[in-house]
Parts: structure tokens; C-alpha cells; sequence
């Protein structure tokens, strides 16, 4: 019965993988474009008052940072201009200046620049908006930067001008195959930890919400890979699943602690989590989102719930960090990844919950 269970839950598992990955699919291109249109027209409208404060923006602020060909049309005109007006002599005074981070020095650039190019002086008040408008549309750029060739991202017209839209990318042959291996495994990890804890009508309950886990598992994990997203929404759904269903199971099974481990468990480690995430981020120099946690609050409990021992999800944690900083050395080794390159967290969590529940369940 015990060997029926396991290969029923990982073909139900990995047929819903194949499922989630062409969902996955739909749900990528309906993740949210990072833009910063306002601040991409404060920018263009103050150098339009003081073209001098070019000097501020340049080697920071590229053209293909705005999200519109006009509006990097008028941002391209702008650096032209003031290009030909500071020569190489003043173009290097500015590095240096960046570089020494020498405010009275690129003040002075400022200067000699609006002899050159006329235009009022901006106010101290007025610069330092400026400078915050201009970091904001560089990480926009950097966030869609990110988007992988499965997440297109697009121009197209409209009423109103011009936005950025997702193109809708099908799930290849591979992709599928892909889902359904990794919704196999997480279900025959999952199915093997909860055969050590369950049995009878328990079992078959926590079999249903190890399934949930699993195919959420694909599903979060891929569009994490192309759009560097996590669609938090739709996973919530299959984590609140696999909670109510394993949840009853420990119910049944006469285990209501085990519940409070996993409560305390999810919330417990997710907070160790952020902790370590901003520092890593800090030392990284990116900004480290939110959803990683969320994604822990969501799923770390649930092997604690089984096992009855907050320890498992913290293993679920630690292997599914040290997959995500590996993938991040395998990356700088083979094709030149540098700190600040920006790694999924999403996929490699998911993989930890299913490592740390398979080690389990062979281990104890």
C-alpha cells in the first residue's frame, strides 16, 4: 500500500507540474512591468530647464534606462547636445568627480556647462529631486532588465502614447517536461515524509496536501525564473491548500501540536530568513524583495507540520539558500556573473522544502 501511495502522489504530482507550467506561462505575462514614467518626464523636464545638470546623470543614466522610444529619443538629443558642449577635457573632470564623489567639484561642472549650454540653475531643492527621479528610473531599468527571454518585454501604442507590455511566450515541449520532473520529485519527497507520519484516512489528507504543495511549487518557481516575480496570489492558494490539508491530517492523527510547531516554525524562520536576505542583499549591493519571505512564511511551516520539529524547515531553508547561492557561483564561473547580478530565490526555496522533507523521511 505504502509503495502505491508514493507513485500515486508523484504521477498526480507531476502531471499537475506539466499543468502548472504552461500556467505559468499565462501567469508570467500577466506579472506586473516596473516603470517609472513619471520620474522619466520630471527628469527630461528639468534638463530641458537646466541642461547642465546632464552633468549628474552622465555615465549613471543611459538612454535605454526610459521605457519609451520618445521618450529616449528626447533623452538622446539632450546627452548629444551636451557631449559635443563639455569636450573631453570637462567629460573627464566629471568622472573624477563622480568617482571622488566631490559635490563642489561637480558643482563647478554644473557651472561651466551652463556657460556653454544657457538654462537657470536648478535650486538645491530642485537637484536633489532630481538625483531621486533619476535613481528611480535606473532601477526600473534594472528590474526589467532582469526579464528573461521566456518574458518579453514590448512597446506598444496607445491612446495615451505608449506602454511596455509582457508578450505572451507559450511553454515549450521542455518547459512542460521540465514541470512534470520537478512535480514528481517534490511529490515523492512529500509523499515519503508524510508515509512515516500518517496513515489511513490521515494519510491520505496530508497526501492531498503535499500534491498542492507541489504543483504550487512549479508553479511559483517558474515564473520566478522568467520575470524574477513571485506571483505571491496565485501560490497562496496552493500553500493555503496544503496547510488545510495536511493541518486536518494532524488533526486526525491526534498531533494538534504538531500544528503550533509548524505555525511557529513558518514564522520563526522566515524572520531568520529576512535577516540573512537584506544582509546578503546589503553585501550583494541589490535591493532583496520581499517575496522570497512571504513565500517562506507561506511553505516553511508545512515540513515542521510533518515532522514535528521545527528543525526540518529550517533545513528546508539552509539547503534551498545554499542551491540559490550556488546557482549564483555557477553563474560567476560560467558566464561571468558579478555581485550584483540578480539570482530567483523562488525556485531553489521550493527545492529546499522537498530536499529537507526527503532527507527526513530517509534519515529521520
Amino acid at each position: 500500500m505504502g509503495a502505491i501511495n508514493l507513485l500515486v502522489a508523484t504521477i498526480l504530482t507531476g502531471a499537475g507540474g506539466a499543468v502548472a507550467a504552461k500556467l505559468a506561462a499565462k501567469r508570467s505575462w500577466r506579472q506586473p512591468i516596473e516603470t517609472c514614467t513619471a520620474d522619466e518626464d520630471a527628469v527630461l523636464q528639468w534638463l530641458a530647464n537646466d541642461p547642465a545638470q546632464w552633468v549628474r546623470a552622465y555615465g549613471v543614466l543611459e538612454e535605454a534606462a526610459f521605457s519609451t522610444k520618445e521618450r529616449r529619443a528626447r533623452w538622446h538629443e539632450i546627452e548629444q547636445t551636451a557631449l559635443r558642449a563639455a569636450g573631453p577635457t570637462l567629460r573627464e573632470t566629471i568622472t573624477r568627480a563622480q568617482e571622488a564623489r566631490d559635490e563642489k567639484a561637480m558643482d563647478g561642472a554644473c557651472t561651466a556647462m551652463r556657460e556653454a549650454l544657457g538654462g537657470e540653475a536648478l535650486t538645491r531643492e530642485d537637484v536633489e529631486s532630481y538625483l531621486r527621479a533619476g535613481g528611480n528610473v535606473v532601477s526600473a531599468a534594472a528590474s526589467r532588465a532582469q526579464n528573461t527571454e521566456r518574458s518579453p518585454i514590448e512597446e506598444v501604442a496607445n491612446e495615451h502614447g505608449a506602454s511596455l507590455v509582457r508578450r505572451m511566450v507559450p511553454a515549450s515541449g521542455a518547459r512542460v517536461a521540465s514541470g512534470a520532473v520537478a512535480g514528481a520529485l517534490l511529490g515523492l519527497a512529500g509523499a515519503l515524509a508524510v508515509s512515516e507520519r500518517f496513515e489511513g484516512g490521515a494519510l491520505a489528507a496530508a497526501l492531498v496536501g503535499v500534491i498542492a504543495l507541489g504543483v504550487g511549487g512549479v508553479l511559483v518557481a517558474l515564473i520566478d525564473l522568467d520575470t524574477f516575480y513571485l506571483d505571491t496570489a496565485s501560490f497562496w492558494a496552493w500553500a493555503g491548500t496544503s496547510w488545510a490539508a495536511i493541518g486536518g491530517a494532524a488533526v486526525l492523527a491526534g498531533a494538534r501540536d504538531s500544528l503550533i510547531v509548524g505555525v511557529v516554525a513558518s514564522f520563526g524562520v522566515a524572520a531568520g530568513f529576512e535577516i540573512v536576505a537584506r544582509v546578503w542583499g546589503k553585501l550583494r549591493g541589490i535591493t532583496q524583495g520581499a517575496g522570497d519571505t512571504w513565500i517562506v512564511v507561506c511553505t516553511a511551516g508545512i515540513p515542521a507540520l510533518i515532522a514535528s520539529t521545527w528543525k526540518v524547515s529550517a533545513w528546508s531553508v539552509i539547503a534551498g539558500s545554499t542551491c540559490a547561492v550556488g546557482h549564483w557561483g555557477y553563474l560567476a564561473v560560467r558566464r561571468g556573473a558579478t555581485r550584483e547580478t540578480p539570482i530567483p530565490f523562488g525556485p531553489w526555496l521550493v527545492a529546499g522544502g522537498g530536499i529537507a522533507m526527503a532527507l527526513w523521511a530517509v534519515l529521520g
